[in-house]
């Protein structure tokens, strides 16, 4: 146990902002707003409602967190930068959520559509229990972007058993649960565009920038000293 909790030390550093990040959302999503900004596309109207897509929509959860419990035991320096892609992400957009409160209007009436199945009472209790506001920018996409880049640059899952399995694997699953978002009437198109936008900014101010001006600076720094 003493060997395991210490594997898994930093991920303090995750628990820690969901701590803070938690109260702050439901703060956002009880709050009293006199009118939301409905983001609707044309495009929304053509995409149809697919139920199924309920189950890559649900795993988003589970796949963020073992990215986070993977890489703090595994890959610190990977860790770290996931995290800073994270919190930076995540508290950027509760601002926006403040002062540009986002709505949308996708959502079918579960009851008329005609057919049941679990994913039919999955998206009931999801859409029972998540109200259709604070959409824009989607943190489903800009968080399973985050993870799969992670994954990907990650040295120890580039030498792991079946490396390349879990790396696509991680892609495929960011690619099907920013497709959910939609087929399931969570978010509009427009929700989607800003996360992956929010996401690519970010790749760029921690993987290339950083990496290359700050990190493999200091890695000098340390070799002369």
């Amino acid at each position: 146990m003493k060997k395991l909790l210490m594997k898994y030390q930093k991920i303090w550093y995750a628990l820690l902002y969901v701590a803070f990040y938690l109260p702050c959302f439901f703060f956002l999503e009880n709050r009293h707003v006199e009118s939301f900004h409905i983001m609707h596309s044309v495009l929304d109207d053509k995409i149809p409602f697919v139920e199924i897509f309920a189950i890559p929509y649900y795993l988003w959860f589970p796949f963020v967190i073992v990215t986070y419990f993977y890489l703090a035991g595994h890959d610190l320096n990977s860790y770290k930068k996931a995290c800073a892609f994270m919190f930076i992400g995540m508290t950027a957009s509760l601002i926006i959520y403040y002062i540009y409160p986002t709505s949308q209007d996708l959502r079918p009436d579960l009851s008329t559509i005609g057919r049941s199945n679990i994913c039919i009472t999955l998206m009931k209790r999801m859409y029972s229990g998540d109200t259709p506001t604070n959409v824009n920018p989607s943190l489903h996409v800009y968080n399973s972007i985050a993870c799969a880049i992670a994954l990907w640059r990650s040295n120890a899952l580039k030498t792991a058993k079946l490396a390349n399995f879990w790396r696509y694997g991680a892609a495929i699953m960011a690619v099907l649960i920013s497709a959910s978002t939609v087929l399931v009437k969570q978010h509009s198109i427009i929700d989607v565009f800003w996360g992956a936008a929010f996401a690519l900014f970010m790749f760029i101010a921690i993987y290339v920038v950083y990496e290359k001006y700050f990190e493999k600076k200091s890695s000098r720094q340390v070799a002369l000293d």
